[in-house]
Parts: structure tokens; sequence; C-alpha cells
């Protein structure tokens, strides 16, 4: 959940969200301590103990994205069977171990020195200095596959003067968790009523706290009007720089369960860097309603990350920081990249194989897919209701719910359009022709590129569709877009 399309460039990367998953044994619990040294270059020493043995498999997370040697850090490992005696084991991969026995607890010491990968920063576990993230993911081993309800005693030492983005507590939600460490954090409370709501920062930034505090709220308030109601009673959001240089204005990010993650370089004016600031929170807080605060299972990332790019659009309209060109450019964008791309797969096939690179075209795809959702939606239904609706209506139908029900048949039946469940399964090109003309839209043609205009002489009806996507917003606003 990082990157997508700025009016300065096509810009969709992967935020690939590869999950090493706590599997569960019946009832197993897991107590952990990770200790951070004083010195960031020295290895973090980590701790467990299962509540009973988890057999005799024992394995860390060995890549990322595609980015291998992640198991390499681990270093001094130690395994323990129920007595507490060392348990002799042999190394089949880095990683990858095989004891001779059932194995009860263990400990091992990780370096975390940064990588130059840009992509890492905010989803991998890394210390630099006088900050780090700690990931749960990489930082604890995977427990073996025959397990379900796994809940997490958590505990973490910290040098002194160090604070944590994240209260440790008894977890089950071990591979939603990453925690923003650093020394000496500027921390903020938000007053938003019925959250609360905690901004941690570390180091210097051409926007002031006013810019930080103001684009939070005003996000948070407006996701809240779109879903109806709370992602969860309390949300993080952590922003740091990169531990490694990077050019200016590159920014990656990660939000797991209620834990906004920004790692971003600042750009290189203070307008530019409110701008960004609040494109990358319009686009990573949407992730704390969906898919983080529904009980949806599969791959159905076509429909999250896409949606959030789509919605960050149109809240930036909304909000007055974008233009509605700007809206209708980054669409174009879209449209042109997904248009080039082949040979094609559908978007759920694009969702369940992003590891292998397939991600530029289902973000392009998935927004586009998420503006015929609104068009057609407001077609069909003479203006009344938008893709915002289909949004509210999925949230409370599947926030908090006991079972798990399948993402993407979930979304299909919400949406409820044979055209979108056509343009998601199959391969075919979207056609976006009669949905964009209801909406006194074009689509035209500039080899190699398109591009997406407002019909010259809008009637009356296109006008009310073009002033439900925000034409004119900013003429109705007291001031240009920020």
């Amino acid at each position: 959940m990082s990157k997508y399309f700025t009016r300065s460039g096509l810009l969709i990367f992967a935020a690939l969200l590869i999950l090493q998953t706590f599997n569960n044994c019946s009832g197993q619990q897991i107590t952990v301590a990770i200790r951070v040294p004083v010195d960031s270059s020295q290895p973090v020493e980590i701790s467990g103990r299962f509540t009973k043995p988890a057999g005799r498999n024992f394995a860390i997370t060995r890549s990322y994205a595609g980015i291998s040697r992640l198991a390499e850090r681990v270093s001094d490992l130690i395994l323990e069977d129920a007595n507490g005696k060392a348990v002799a084991y042999k190394q089949l991969i880095p990683g990858e171990y095989l004891a001779d026995k059932e194995i009860a607890s263990w400990r091992y010491k990780m370096t975390l020195m940064p990588r130059k990968e840009s992509v890492l920063a905010a989803h991998t576990s890394w210390l630099n200095g006088d900050s780090g993230l700690l990931v749960l993911d990489d930082l604890l081993p995977i427990v073996p596959s025959n397990s379900e309800n796994v809940v997490a005693d958590l505990s973490l030492e910290l040098p002194t003067g160090w604070k944590s983005s994240s209260d440790l507590h008894i977890t089950s939600d071990i591979e939603r968790l990453a925690i923003f460490v650093a020394k000496d954090p500027h921390i903020v409370r938000v007053p938003i009523s019925g959250v609360e709501l905690t901004l941690m920062t570390k180091g210097e930034w051409k926007f002031g706290d006013d810019d930080l505090q103001r684009s939070v709220a005003e996000i948070y308030n407006e996701y809240r009007r779109v879903f109806g109601g709370p992602p969860a009673r309390s949300v993080t959001i952590s922003l740091m720089h990169f531990p490694t240089s990077q050019p200016a204005g590159v920014w990656e990010a990660d939000t797991r369960g209620s834990n906004v993650t920004i790692v971003s370089s600042d750009t290189a004016f203070s307008t530019q860097s409110v701008q960004r600031l609040h494109e990358q929170l319009r686009h990573e807080m949407f992730h704390l309603w969906l898919p983080n605060a529904v009980n949806l299972s599969g791959h159905y990332d076509w429909f999250y990350e896409g949606f959030a790019l789509y919605e960050s659009l149109k809240i930036g309209v909304a909000l007055n920081r974008i233009r509605f060109d700007d809206y209708l450019d980054t669409l174009s964008r879209a449209y042109t990249f997904d248009s080039a791309m082949g040979p094609r797969s559908s978007l759920i096939e694009a969702s369940a194989n992003r590891s292998a690179g397939g991600d530029a075209d289902l973000y392009a795809r998935g927004m586009i897919i998420a503006l015929f959702t609104d068009l057609e939606s407001m077609r069909a239904s003479r203006g009344k209701t938008n893709v915002e609706a289909m949004l509210r209506s999925l949230f409370e139908k599947f926030h908090d719910t006991a079972s798990q029900t399948d993402g993407n048949k979930a979304v299909l039946d919400v949406i409820a359009s044979p055209r979108v469940t056509l343009y998601v399964q199959g391969t075919e090109q979207i056609d976006l022709g009669y949905a964009l003309q209801a909406a006194g839209l074009e689509l035209i043609k500039n080899d190699p590129s398109y591009a997406l205009k407002v019909v010259e002489k809008p009637d009356r009806r296109q006008r009310e569709m073009l002033e439900k996507l925000g034409y004119n917003n900013w003429r109705r606003s007291n001031a240009s877009p920020k």
C-alpha cells in the first residue's frame, strides 16, 4: 500500500505486502521479548517461548518483494526444549532449520542495518542511529502450519530516551504490527471525537505541526463520513525519514491494522512538502478501513489498492487539495498505462501474483475499475448513489464480523455490476464509453496516450453528474487548491 500516480508523472510502484503470517497451533500462545541495543550497528536480541512445543521446524522470513537474504541477518540461534535444554539443529537453508527435538523456546540475534533498497524501508525491520522500524513479520519466527488462534505477549526493551509507536500488549495480530522506535521523537495527540489518534514523527520536515495535524484530521473525518464509522478505537500514524539516502520526493508506506507507517524523503519546497504529505495520508489512511477493518479473505488487492487510489483523488478534489483537472489527468495516465499492457491477466490473477511483479497494471486497472464503478453507479441511479455508497455498504456489512468471507466475492456482490465482474474476472480492455458520456466526459486518443476531458457543452444531467464528481469544486471554495 504505497505509491501511486502523481501529477508529475506515472508513479505506480508495488507496495508488495508479502506477509509471512503466524499460523497457529490450537490454543497456541507465544511470549516474546525484543531488546534494542544502544548502538544500532549491534544486533537486536529476540527471545520467545511457546506454551506448548511447536514441532521441530523453525523458520524466519527469507525474502520480501523479490529481495532476498533477509534471514541472513540472524545469528547466534539457540533452540530449547520444554525443560530449557538446548536442542541440536541443522540449517537447511538460511532462515530454515530442523531441530532434533520439538522446540519450546528460542533466542537469537538479528542485525538490522538498513539496506539501500527504498522499497524495504516501510515494510521490513531496520535500525539506523536514533530511529528504526520493527516489523514483527520478519523479526519473529514463523509458527508451524498446523496452527490457529495465535496469541502473543510482547515486551520491548529500548535504550534510555527512546519511545515506540505502539504500546505492546497481548495481541493476536502479529503480522499486522509494525513498531516505529526513535530517540526523543515528536509525539502529538490529534483531538478527534471517538478515536485516540496519535502522530509520531522524527526529524526535520518542511511542513509544520499545524499542517500535519490539519491534514490528518480532515482526511480522517472525510473517510469516517464516507464509511459511516471509525475503523478502530485508536490509530497511530508514524512518519520518518529513509534510513539511507534517497532522492527528494521518494516515499514508501505501509498500513497494518490501525498503524500507518510512512517513510519519506522531503521535497525541495514547503508547499510541495505539504502537498506530498496530504497525498501520502489520503492513500494510506484509506487502508485503515479497507482492507484492515473488514473480515475478508483472499487476494482482492485490485480492489483495496485501486479504490484507495481513486478515492484518494476524489477526496483530494473534495478537500480542495487538487483540481478536477488533476483528477482527470491521473486517470488518463492510468488508462494509458493499462491500455499498453500485454499480455493481460485478470485482476484476480494479478492480485494473487503480486510478488511476480504485476503490480503496476493491478494499480492502474484497479483505479479505472473504481472510476467505472463510480460512473456506472451514478448513471444507473440518476445520481442518487455512487462509489462511496458501495464502500460504506461493504464496510458496514463486513466490519468486525465473526467469520471471514472471500474478498473478491464480497466486493463484486456489493458492486453488483455484471460489467465490473466481467472486467475483474476477465482480460478484456475496459470500455468507459457510455459511462463517461452520461457523466459529461469523453476519452480522447492521442497515440500512444489517452486523455479524459469534459465534453464541450454538457447538458443539465451531465452537469449534475460532473458536480457530483467534484467539477468546479474549487470555484466554490474561498481559496485555490493548496
